[in-house]
């Protein structure tokens, strides 16, 4: 993580010290160059290594249209939170 970004700005030390809430709150995966576990690197200069990435994410869109296809067989012609707020309109 380089912790010189902007967005990291300001970085306190002692009593204030902050690095942990800027990694909970202001970093994102756009921030991580390197990652190894266990002596195997799973992200190589921001690119993840370990899985297919597009893979993973045909997977979990699968996953999610089968999930709310149950949830709508659930519940009958209860209305979505996004119809009851317009979103579908």
């Amino acid at each position: 993580m380089d912790l010189g970004a902007l967005h990291f700005v300001p970085v306190m030390h002692g009593d204030d010290f902050n690095i942990a809430a800027h990694l909970v709150f202001t970093a994102s995966s756009h921030d991580v160059a390197n990652v190894w576990v266990q002596g195997r690197q799973l992200v190589a200069d921001g690119e993840v290594t370990s899985v297919d990435v597009s893979q993973v994410a045909e997977q979990a869109q699968a996953a999610a249209e089968e999930l709310f296809e149950r949830r709508r067989q659930l519940q009958g012609d209860t209305p979505s939170p996004a119809t009851t707020l317009g979103k579908n309109a």
